[in-house]
């Protein structure tokens, strides 16, 4: 009870040191959705707002429907390019056809209640947020950019029609759950021919943090200078090659070579007229050439082939020892799993590419556990739940 209590009391401060932040940089929370019983959003306006002169809005959705969690990541963006942020307090994981509802009542309020740039519509989100932003680009149409942190598209969306022309950029961590989604979901945009980037960080399955969401629309804002979505500015567009030359070097300089590779590419492929391509060109080669190089990416697909085959074993394993309940299940399986993931993780000298793989396999196979877990204890299902509590009992041992 003590811990609880101080738990509770903690909680508290934080959510008091949030609202404090909130009402120091703009933000109005629980604006009624008109129409609405008790649908509502909270809305940050940056600095340069007036209503007289159109900006541009980015609905953010967070899968628990917390605004300030949603809308704090933004500010630096909002306030580097005039972004009105819009998230919703109703939207979280759900039922899609029920989440659509709210955000299409959310638009259509905030286009008639603001004066809205829509040239520059963004739809943002993190986890399932993240799922239903990409949802609403593919199935409205009217978005100019996408911001997805932590997961990628419904899995129905890859049947979607692709007639839309809207930018997507992809945050995700290396110790993600869903890290190998997000990167192959760059292969599926490219073939789609969407025009997509994609920044790579340390972290789990968290919201980015502002300077992360920055370099997200600092891309944005390039690509929407040459669509002439916003006025030409080679002031803005040499601040950010200048930024993203520091953070490449800086990898290159830790020996991160495949984040380096990465950064350079994109460097070479949206900036090279700046600087001499020569430059990134160099870099690019010494890179490729190295022998550090040569056994991270040997490394990195032996880890995207043994984790997915890993993911399927257990998620069919899992199902079966549900169906196989009435006769006493062996946890030699989840028990061994465990054992072997501990051992990896720690290993003296483990590569960081094998941590970050059994941080993402625990994160996944404990979010699948926890989520039939509660579905069976919300359906009465008694035995199902009792199992699944067990198995999250050795996962974290």
């Amino acid at each position: 009870m003590k811990i609880l209590i101080v738990f509770l009391f903690f909680y508290q401060v934080i959510l008091a040191q949030k609202s404090e932040a909130a009402a120091n940089i703009g933000l109005v929370d629980s604006v009624q959705v008109e129409g609405t019983k008790d649908e509502s959003f909270m809305v940050y306006f940056p600095k340069k707002y007036t209503q007289s002169k159109s900006v541009g809005v980015v609905f953010i959705f967070d899968p628990g429907g917390n605004g300030v969690d949603g809308i704090m990541p933004f500010v630096s963006a909002a306030e580097n390019y005039n972004f009105l942020l819009v998230c919703s307090n109703n939207s979280k994981n759900g039922p899609l056809n029920l989440n659509n509802e709210i955000a299409f009542r959310l638009f259509d309020f905030v286009f008639k209640k603001y004066n809205i740039d829509k040239k520059r519509l963004v739809v943002a989100g993190f986890s399932g947020g993240a799922r239903l932003a990409g949802n609403l680009a593919l199935n409205t149409g009217i978005f100019n950019g996408v911001v997805a942190c932590g997961a990628s598209f419904q899995l129905l969306d890859i049947f979607v029609p692709q007639i839309n022309d809207f930018l997507y950029v992809g945050l995700i961590g290396k110790n993600d759950m869903n890290y190998q989604e997000m990167i192959k979901n760059v292969n599926w945009l490219d073939k789609k021919r969407i025009k997509n980037q994609i920044f790579i960080s340390d972290k789990g399955h968290v919201w980015p943090d502002e300077s992360e969401i920055l370099r997200a629309f600092d891309w944005l804002e390039i690509e929407f200078q040459k669509k002439g979505f916003t006025e030409k500015n080679n002031e803005i567009v040499n601040r950010i090659y200048q930024k993203n030359k520091i953070i490449a070097d800086a990898f290159f300089e830790e020996n991160n070579l495949l984040l380096a590779l990465h950064e350079y590419e994109r460097l070479d492929a949206e900036f090279g007229s700046i600087n001499s391509k020569d430059d990134f060109t160099e870099k690019i080669n010494e890179i490729k050439k190295s022998k550090d190089f040569s056994k991270m990416k040997k490394v990195m697909n032996e880890v995207e082939i043994f984790e997915e085959n890993l993911i399927k074993e257990c998620e069919i394993k899992f199902y079966q020892d549900l169906n196989n309940l009435k006769v006493k299940n062996d946890l030699k399986f989840w028990i061994n799993l465990n054992k072997e993931l501990n051992e990896k993780e720690n290993k003296i000298n483990q590569d960081i590419q094998i941590l970050q793989m059994t941080n993402r396999i625990s994160s996944a196979l404990e979010v699948m556990i926890s989520v039939a877990a509660q579905d069976f204890k919300n359906n009465g299902q008694q035995q199902k739940y009792d199992f699944c509590r067990s198995l999250l009992k050795i996962l974290k041992d």
